[in-house]
């Protein structure tokens, strides 16, 4: 493409010559005082004539030119650039839109292309949202040659609000698989001291005995299974998982998600009604919005929701601007 633009430039710059050669010999015959014949005024004239001609023909073919490949680049970024990065970013800001109402789970975390951050506590099947275009196009030449610089601001701060979205949730995840740990023990050491409990104990191993109880039989896989560990350790660690429906105060989709996808891990199945896991979600929510850490992921995924809108409606509005420049305008259907 390089070579194409050279060539025709060199092409361009030629024609100019022939274009100033003929004018120039034109003004010449007729500045020469002995050339002033009917034949030598026609020479004057066509040379003349042929010169502006050519002069205006190449300035209209310049710029027919230039505009080609202004097109070409223009479509070229929307096709390679402001496209995909655009996709991406609304992408981000409908997934914060439906958990702000309710609708999904808010991310467990914000994969950005190039970072390798983790959060301590997520399951190994979920894959996250990203933010990878802006990352790789900052590292290359797509930066500087198709942003502005107050653009690249624009971008710079919606990755900085990723990244901030990125340690609240790490941080309410670590406050919410405490808390879960802390309620699920109280649960247990109050029921082990129930009359109910007790007597449970004593008559289980009696072979006479014939009665069972669910509840009681998963309290003690509780409490044998923490033998090494905090009571209910790596169950609230599993349990955790759901916390993208508990912000969203959707307690009753958090327990459906661990009632179909992680009854088997918390080794409950059969044990532990839907209900219970509906009322241990809901208590801990009303302790976790005491705490920070639950208004420090609110506000950072209003932050970024707001930067994700205001980077969406500008990328938006340069796409539609090469639509209806050099596409025809809106589509017909």
């Amino acid at each position: 493409m390089r070579q194409v633009l050279l060539f025709v430039k060199s092409w361009l710059n030629g024609l100019y010559l022939v274009a100033f050669a003929f004018i120039g010999a034109g003004v010449v015959l007729v500045l020469l005082p002995e050339l002033k014949g009917q034949v030598w005024q026609i020479i004057e004239g066509a040379l003349l004539g042929a010169g502006f001609i050519i002069l205006v023909t190449t300035i209209s073919a310049r710029q027919s030119i230039l505009e080609q490949y202004k097109k070409d680049a223009y479509l070229q970024r929307k096709r390679e650039v402001y496209g995909p990065l655009h996709a991406e970013l609304k992408q981000l800001r409908e997934i914060l839109d439906d958990a702000q109402a309710g609708r999904q789970p808010f991310p467990q975390w914000i994969e950005i292309m190039g970072d390798k951050f983790r959060p301590s506590l997520y399951q190994t099947a979920y894959a996250p949202p990203t933010f990878s275009y802006w990352p790789m196009f900052k590292k290359n030449f797509h930066g500087d040659d198709d942003f502005t610089q107050r653009t690249q601001k624009l971008l710079e701060d919606v990755q900085s609000c990723v990244i901030a979205y990125n340690e609240a949730i790490e941080a309410a995840h670590k406050v919410t698989q405490e808390k879960l740990r802390q309620r699920i023990e109280s649960i247990i050491v109050k029921e082990e001291r129930s009359q109910a409990y007790q007597e449970w104990l004593q008559k289980r191993d009696q072979p006479t005995s014939s009665k069972t109880n669910t509840w009681f039989e998963f309290i003690e896989m509780l409490r044998t299974s923490a033998s090494d560990r905090p009571l209910a350790d790596v169950e609230s660690r599993i349990l955790t998982a759901s916390l993208g429906w508990i912000l969203t105060l959707r307690v009753d989709q958090a327990a459906k998600e661990v009632y179909e996808n992680d009854i088997e891990s918390l080794r409950a199945s059969g044990l532990v009604p839907l209900s219970w896991f509906e009322d241990l979600f809901r208590d801990t929510l009303i302790e976790l919005k005491k705490d920070p850490a639950y208004q420090d992921v609110m506000d950072a995924q209003q932050r970024l929701f707001k930067r994700l809108l205001d980077a969406e409606s500008k990328l938006k509005g340069v796409i539609n601007y090469i639509r209806d420049r050099y596409q025809g305008g809106p589509p017909p259907v």
